[in-house]
């Protein structure tokens, strides 16, 4: 039964449905017929007459200055900057071209005192002041053998003592200090020499070149020295000779401000070549070679 109901609701819905499609379609063909405009006999149009409009030419006036400087166009943004502050302006400003520093550190050179220790031989253990000094002479560049109480007339020192203190270190490592004591006969002063360390002079030398121009070539002797190369003048500020580094200030010309830089030397080297064995304690070989020239 229920079968039957649903065939004849769906032959209800399709009389529907054909029923409105009929009736769209009849109205369609008679809505295309019934226009507002009546065709001339010959299927020709009537021009209308329209009336024309005369423009009227109008001026723009050009803009004023607003009451914060600026002009601002009519249709055009205002063109806004910011300066080297941080700050809106209405003119752009002019990024000057990054200039180098100009220089660089060639060498910061400490002269060596005249006479340096360089090692020692041990004739008794017990007794330092027996010892064979090893000994350099700067200024002739020639070695120099002496011992406690000698007088060195060409070198023009007189050597007064000689101490070996034998110590240990935190972890109990055991290490020496050596201590040679020389009358400086030029000066007359007491001189104490060390085997594993340099002694230096009062005073360095500061040398100042350029990779732009090959002659700039620059020496100074003291922090407060002032100079002048074609990119610019400086002063030297600071140096520190454990960091063989200098503090150089570039002074400011015209618009440019005054620049600050640290020089450094990244390779300098004024320590004494080391061998395998103590430092400045000589092998037997070389204990042998030094007798040559014992007295």
């Amino acid at each position: 039964m229920n079968k039957i109901y649903d065939k004849l609701f769906l032959l209800l819905a399709l009389l529907l449905l054909l029923g409105s499609l009929a009736f769209y379609f009849l109205n369609l063909g008679s809505g295309a017929q019934s226009t507002g405009f009546a065709p001339l006999a010959d299927n020709a149009y009537a021009p209308i007459q329209v009336q024309a409009v005369s423009g009227d030419s109008v001026n723009w006036p050009r803009p004023g200055e607003q009451s914060t400087g600026w002009i601002y166009d009519v249709f055009t943004p205002p063109k806004i900057y910011l300066d080297e502050n941080g700050q809106f302006v209405n003119k752009g400003w002019k990024i000057m071209e990054e200039i180098p520093f100009g220089i660089y550190l060639a060498d910061l050179a400490r002269k060596p005192y005249r006479i340096q220790l360089e090692g020692y031989i041990e004739d008794d253990l017990t007794d330092a002041s027996k010892s064979l000094l090893l000994l350099y002479d700067e200024e002739a560049e020639r070695s120099v053998r002496a011992r406690v109480g000698s007088t060195q007339a060409s070198s023009e020192f007189e050597v007064i003592d000689f101490k070996i203190d034998r110590l240990r270190d935190k972890n109990g490592n055991p290490y020496k200090e050596i201590y040679a004591t020389i009358l400086d006969q030029r000066t007359g002063e007491q001189v104490i020499l060390r085997n594993d360390e340099r002694l230096y002079q009062e005073g360095v030398t500061i040398r100042i070149r350029s990779e732009q121009n090959p002659e700039v070539d620059v020496t100074a002797t003291e922090v407060g020295a002032t100079f002048e190369t074609p990119a610019g003048s400086y002063v030297i500020e600071a140096l520190s000779i454990d960091e063989m580094a200098i503090t150089v200030k570039k002074l400011a010309v015209g618009e440019r401000d005054a620049e600050v830089k640290r020089l450094m030397i990244s390779e300098q080297s004024n320590v004494l070549p080391e061998s395998d064995n103590e430092p400045g304690v000589l092998s037997t070989g070389e204990a042998f070679d030094a007798f040559d020239t014992m007295f």
